[in-house]
This record gives structure tokens, sequence and C-alpha cells, in this order.
């Protein structure tokens, strides 16, 4: 059983919350290990508030196209140990409802799966499973017209089976249906905001590890969607300034001719936020590689332009940053390490800037507040540990 399924039915029966399993016995243990589908329990209608706290506090969030006023709501979850997507569908009562139907008629079930065991995983007993399962088939066998019939004049054949039709759940449905595919985009909405993480750090540091573990959440993926954007000296939007910096940066090239191409480049960066800041306000957790700050760390505008006077005037637009992220994840990392992972400097020049960074990021009382620093030094599956650790903490903040 993943770790995240444990410490939430180990909070709930300490809670004395009445709840049971109640379909999909025979795959249980795949499910509670990952490997499968959702889960889905029963619980007392006058449960629910204390249900959706206690799955609060053990990582797990609501969905939003998912009515909690109805009969069944949807809780994701997140096992930052494994990286692994997990989903709870929780009913007030259990139900039976045709799938691969334009009709998805609901119907709740009148008899409730009291636990009559005592497992740490409650579950009713294999007759009361037995008896719901043979009579849901029965009613998901039918063809729409049979459903339909049953639903306004043969309400006899339902009662047998121990069924009630729900109009109201059945409305919540096609609602939910409409929200999930049309507005949500068919993912799995745990907040209606976004998120922006900016990830820093020396060459060397993990960065490219990192944005790939991210980029291959399926949590991540099927709740926000995940887009990546680079601010670093690269990427150009303007076709070709790369090629044509490079070919500038040659000792002979005219200073001037030098200076307005660095200040085409810089503006060319600060415009990447525009897709960035379209992405969140969508709903999207975007990952910023590098951002804004590593040309405040080595502002190279200075070397270039002599005048103080002209340095005074354009540093308020180098040092601007359009929008400050939710997050800023650094990834500190010691200049000897940093050298061995990737020998793009010398080894005096990695000690100056790891200098530096550490200078920016963990002495600026400006983002004090956003900087979460990460030891890099680590192996790579501490360091991911960590980093989905700190996220969750800033999914969290989000809830509201």
């Amino acid at each position: 059983m993943l770790s995240i399924y444990s410490q939430l039915f180990t909070r709930l029966n300490n809670s004395n919350i009445t709840y049971s399993i109640f379909k999909g016995l025979d795959h249980l243990d795949d499910d509670l290990n990952g490997q499968r589908g959702d889960i889905d329990i029963w619980v007392k209608n006058g449960d629910v508030t204390n249900v959706i706290d206690i799955a609060g506090q053990n990582n797990f969030f609501t969905v939003k196209w998912s009515s909690v006023r109805g009969n069944a709501f949807i809780l994701i979850g997140w096992d930052i140990a494994l990286n692994k997507f997990v989903m709870l569908h929780v009913h007030v009562s259990p139900f039976a409802q045709k799938k691969k139907s334009f009709l998805p008629l609901y119907f709740r079930y009148l008899d409730n799966p009291i636990p009559v065991n005592k497992e740490m995983l409650k579950k009713p007993s294999l007759e009361w499973v037995k008896e719901f399962e043979t009579n849901r088939d029965k009613i998901r066998s039918q063809s729409d017209l049979k459903l339909i019939y049953w639903t306004l004049l043969g309400r006899k054949h339902l009662k047998d089976l121990g069924f009630k039709f729900s109009p109201k759940e059945t409305l919540t449905t096609y609602i939910s249906y409409f929200q999930r595919f049309l507005i949500y985009r068919g993912r799995y909405r745990i907040t209606r905001k976004g998120v922006l993480i900016a990830l820093m750090g020396v060459d060397g540091s993990g960065k490219s590890s990192t944005i790939t573990m991210l980029s291959n959440s399926s949590f991540l993926g099927m709740t926000l969607g995940i887009k990546r954007y680079y601010f670093g000296n690269n990427e150009y939007w303007i076709p070709g300034l790369n090629k044509i910096l490079r070919k500038a940066n040659d000792k002979n090239s005219n200073k001037l001719i030098l200076v307005l191409l660095k200040g085409l480049s810089l503006i060319d960066v600060k415009l990447r936020i525009i897709p960035a800041i379209i992405s969140k306000l969508s709903g999207k957790f975007v990952i910023a590689d590098r951002y804004y700050y590593d040309h405040q760390i080595d502002p190279r505008f200075e070397k270039y332009i002599p005048s103080k006077f002209v340095k005074n005037i354009l540093k308020p637009f180098v040092f601007w940053v359009p929008r400050k992220p939710d997050c800023i994840i650094y990834l500190k990392i010691d200049a000897a390490t940093a050298f061995n992972r990737k020998r793009e400097h010398t080894m005096t020049k990695m000690k100056r800037i790891c200098k530096a960074y550490d200078n920016f990021f963990l002495k600026n009382s400006r983002i004090s507040n956003l900087v979460v620093c990460i030891d890099a030094s680590q192996e790579q599956a501490k360091v991911e540990l960590e980093i989905r650790n700190e996220i969750l903490k800033t999914l969290n903040a989000t809830r509201n």
C-alpha cells in the first residue's frame, strides 16, 4: 500500500469516520499500490467535511469540477516518495452508472456497506459486495431505452434491485463532464490558480534533471498541466539573434553594435514572461528555467557600457522582474562538485560564480520569503524528493 493511502486511512480510523470500500475489491491491492485506477469509498453524508479536511492534511486535493454538494466527489493525491498520482472517489451512497452511454443516468444503492471487519482499510462483507455487484451489473447491462423506461415508469424494477434514480446526481454528472472537458480540458484540476516556479542554480547543479523529473510528473501533468519556459541567454524569439551575437562577441566587433545587440537580447528575454503569465493565468504549472535573476547576479551590460550615467539609466530595466514567482527553488552546490559535473568554466571562475549565487539567493532580503534552498550536492533522488516536498507546500498555499 502506498504511504499516502496508509496515512489517510489511519487518520480516518483514528477520527472514527465511518467509511468503507464498496467496489473493486478483486483488484484492490493493485489500486492501493498505484498500479491501476482509483479507489471508491463510501462515507456518511455528515462526515463529508471531516473527510475533506483529513484528506487535505494528507496531501489530497479536491477536484474543482467535482461537486461535494452531490452524492460524490473526487480527491487527487500525490505520493511524493514514489512521485505517483493517486485518486480517491468518495460517495455518500454506493451507485450504479452505465458506462459507454450517452445517458449517464445515476442510480443510488439504498443499502450502505457498513464494514464488518477490523482491518486498517475497512471493507464490507463479501455477501454485501456480491449482491451489490450483481444488482449493479443488471442495471449497467440494460439498454439506454430500458433504463429510461425504468426511471420513468418501471421503478419497481429498480426497487427490486435496491436502487433509486438520482436526478440531482445525474444533472451534476452532465455539469461535471462539461467543466472537465470544455473548461479544464480533461484535467483533474485541483486549483483555479496556476503556479510559477523559478528554478535557479549554477551550471552543473542539476536543473536539467529536475526539469525532466517535473515534466514527467503524472500528478502535475494530470492536474495542472506543465509548461516550461527558458529565461537564459539562449532560445531567442528573434530569428538568428544567437548566431549574430556569437559573431558580434569577436574582439574586433563594433562596441556600439554589440551593446545594441545585447540590449535587443535582453528585451527578448523580458518578453518571454508573456506566454509564461498566460500559462499561469490559465491554471498551469509553469517551470521558469533560470528566470531573470541570472541577469542580476551577472549584469553583463556593465562591462560593455563604460558610462556610469548610462549604466544607472539602464540598471532599473535590467533588474526589473515583471512577475515574481510563487517559489524560487535554488539548487545550491559547492564549486568542486559543479566543476566535476560540468567543466564549462575553470575552477577559479566556478568558485566565483557559486559565491555570487549564494550571496544573491541566501542573503537577499527582497526575495528571501520566496527562496527555498536545496542541497544539490546530494544524490539526485534525494534532491528530487525535497523539490516535490516544496512544490507540494506551494500547491497547498493555493488551496484557497
